[in-house]
């Protein structure tokens, strides 16, 4: 009777592990196929912001090197160029961006053979000549946003990297040194912070800011000063609602990439869980206005108080300071009255390069690889033209 017992136990077990196990098969196979079925690549709704005319380049994780028209490097040969762009999706890979304190955000260290960013965020350009040969220094800090810092470009074909060999060329008597403080989505604002950030530490000879662009496409299209904004503040918010509700936490949590997890979004199906509030929330809130021309205004207005500001840091801080509006060829509705208001300004050491390849013969060569940023051979005329102004600046000072 007891014998009989256990055979029994032993009957259930077995059908329950049957059961156990076959179910496990059936999950398993269920996700591969969803995991199959579920489109891979970039972010959830990347086309649908692309669409709406986000800025891509702020994306992480995202395919960069099919963006860029190959047919527009000049300077380098098609293997060179294949791989600098698989740099870029590899740095795009690792989660390009890191936190500043002045801010909000630059880039992450990256190294490549073309693509060399250090641990403070800079992009690596090329070494002063003649480290030992006891010349005069002469060190221009240079600011701007994705087009300064070089995107789509090698190291060595940046402005600042090419405006630097322009001047060392010209001054052989001084040791040039541009250093490249540019970042991608950077506008005025955080320019203007991180000119005043590096100045409590150093001081350059020189400063200018080479920008416009992003000023004026975050304020008409984004409802905002500062790009990513909004993810930060969200990782804030669900960061102090765990400390603050420490009690709601959730027993078992997945990784938001589990397919079936993916399959309950896209079904539009709410699993439960923690409410985390998933409306940022932050000061300074978003640039909301009733019609396109107040949002013009407001653009103008922010780009030229942060010009004034810069501008009298430096001239306080003994520093040169030069500031120049940079072209954007693809827009030619609210650029160009962006452009006319700033022209009306009286500004000292405001130089409108806008317009710059209008009476440039470019001999076939396209300016641009992509929507907003320039090309090898462009860089080139781009910095040629800078280090005119500035040495004609210094010689008038």
């Amino acid at each position: 009777m007891q014998g009989t017992g256990w055979k029994r136990v032993g009957q259930i077990y077995q059908a329950v592990a049957i059961v156990v196990l076959n179910t496990l098969i059936v999950i398993v196979l269920g996700i591969f196929v969803v995991h199959l079925l579920l489109p891979t690549g970039d972010d959830p709704g990347t086309l649908e912001r692309l669409n709406q005319g986000e800025l891509v380049p702020v994306g992480v994780n995202v395919t960069y090197s099919n963006r860029f028209n190959r047919s527009a490097y000049y300077l380098s040969s098609a293997e060179a160029v294949e791989a600098m762009l698989q740099e870029y999706d590899a740095m795009s890979r690792a989660g390009h961006w890191m936190v500043h304190p002045w801010t909000g955000l630059t880039m992450r260290p990256f190294e490549g053979v073309y693509l060399n960013i250090d641990e403070n965020g800079l992009r690596v350009g090329t070494a002063p000549v003649g480290d030992d040969d006891g010349k005069t220094p002469l060190v221009v800090w240079a600011f701007g946003g994705s087009t300064l810092f070089g995107w789509g470009v090698a190291d060595g074909f940046s402005i600042p990297a090419l405006l630097q060999t322009e001047l060392q060329q010209r001054l052989p008597e001084r040791q040039v040194e541009v250093i490249n403080f540019a970042v991608p989505i950077y506008n005025s604002s955080q320019e203007l912070a991180l000119f005043a950030a590096n100045l409590r530490a150093d001081k350059p000879d020189m400063a200018f800011f080479f920008d416009g662009v992003n000023d004026l496409w975050y304020t008409m299209n984004a409802n905002t000063q500062t790009a990513l904004v909004d993810p930060l503040a969200s990782v804030w918010e669900a960061h102090t609602y765990t400390i603050t509700h420490p009690t709601e936490g959730n027993w078992v949590t997945v990784n938001p990439s589990f397919p079936p997890l993916q399959l309950a979004r896209m079904l539009g199906l709410n699993l439960g869980g923690n409410s985390i509030p998933s409306a940022p929330r932050y000061a300074m809130q978003g640039v909301y206005a009733a019609d396109r021309g107040a949002l013009l205004q407001t653009a103008v207005d922010h780009y030229r108080r942060n010009r004034q500001m810069a501008s009298a840091l430096g001239e306080a801080m003994g520093v040169e300071t030069f500031f120049f509006l940079q072209p954007y060829l693809k827009d030619t509705t609210d650029f160009p009255l962006f452009r006319a208001a700033l022209e009306a300004d009286e500004a000292e050491q405001f130089y409108d390069l806008s317009r710059i390849f209008d009476a440039i013969d470019m001999d076939g060569r396209e300016a641009l690889i992509d929507d907003f940023h320039y090309s090898d051979y462009a860089a080139q005329l781009i910095a040629e033209q800078i280090a005119d102004i500035l040495l004609d600046g210094q010689r008038e000072s």
